[in-house]
């Protein structure tokens, strides 16, 4: 899951530009993810 204390505002700002149903799944994984390059290589592995 999402840790967003542990994200910086810009890994924020990052998080909320990815399409919505990509911000879901992120959410609702169970991977600890903590800043922006966590974020694209989950989103990298999703698309594929």
């Amino acid at each position: 899951m999402i840790n967003f204390d542990k994200l910086s505002p810009d890994d924020r700002e990052y998080f909320y530009s990815l399409p919505f149903s990509v911000q879901r799944k992120i959410v609702s994984s169970k991977l600890n993810i903590t800043c922006r390059e966590d974020m694209q290589r989950y989103f990298t592995n999703v698309v594929r």
